[in-house]
């Protein structure tokens, strides 16, 4: 079966489980995280217009790399894609954020087959400069459902 070491190791790999999860239902949770290096949720929230309102919220990678990647919230509205970086350190580099009007979008799509070897699947919008940007995100389908509805709402 398992040796004593083994046990050890078993045994502590639980507590610290065990304790991470109680520790995860205290308020001081957010204060860790965030001293980690992971997202701040006192971070402000981009401006809306007048008119404008939130149709489709996610979690996003911008940058992805072998050992982790630079991320954020990615916001659609009515009007436009917003994108920024709300991790509380990062330190020595700018945070990463931008936006695009809904106007500005040619086509929205996940790109090659290719791509899922070299990187795996993302939400790639192109633009009418003629550049394109990609986003690793989370709900990658329903994403792309909504853009293309509020395109063809904004057209109509």
């Amino acid at each position: 079966m398992f040796s004593e070491t083994e046990w050890i190791w078993i045994i502590g790999c639980v507590t610290v489980m065990v304790l991470v999860s109680i520790l995860s239902l205290t308020p001081i949770w957010l204060r860790v995280v965030k001293f980690l290096g992971g997202p701040d949720p006192d971070y402000p929230r981009p401006a809306m217009k007048a008119s404008e309102y939130v149709v489709f919220e996610d979690r996003a990678l911008f940058i992805k790399g072998l050992f982790g990647g630079r991320g954020g919230p990615f916001i659609v509205t009515n009007e436009r894609i917003i994108w920024y970086e709300d991790h509380a350190h990062t330190w020595p580099f700018n945070r990463y954020s931008g936006e695009f009007n809904l106007s500005e979008i040619v086509s929205v799509d996940k790109g090659m087959i290719l791509a899922l070897v070299f990187g795996g699947r993302r939400l790639w919008l192109r633009l009418r400069s003629g550049k394109g940007k990609a986003f690793w995100v989370v709900k990658l389908n329903e994403a792309i459902r909504t853009i293309r509805a509020e395109r063809l709402t904004r057209e109509c």
